[in-house]
């Protein structure tokens, strides 16, 4: 299954995920990209098996979308990390013209 990561979108071209992705270093200083589902569901899951994170906590009502950290090495993390910089580079872009 050959998944592919639009701007708004990951999708394997079947279904579709609507996502939003954030560039950054984590905890332990390593470079990262976090690819975040704008819906609550398991669609994450279905392109990224074992890596998706959900912390939800049904018991004290404590909802989360599910996320995706891709490291340096891993499969998609180059294709992400590009949409993370346009993002920024579109966001400085619109702050500039404020």
């Amino acid at each position: 299954m050959a998944i592919k990561l639009m701007k708004h979108y990951v999708s394997d071209g079947e279904t579709k995920a609507r996502v939003w992705y954030s560039k950054g270093n984590y905890v332990d200083g390593l470079p990262g990209v976090t690819i975040y589902a704008k819906d609550y569901g398991n669609k994450l899951g279905t392109y990224f098996s074992g890596k998706v994170r959900n912390d939800s906590e049904m018991m004290t009502d404590y909802f989360e979308t599910d996320s995706v950290r891709l490291r340096p090495g891993d499969e998609h993390y180059e294709a992400a990390l590009a949409r993370a910089e346009a993002k920024e580079k579109e966001n400085a872009q619109r702050r500039e013209t404020k």
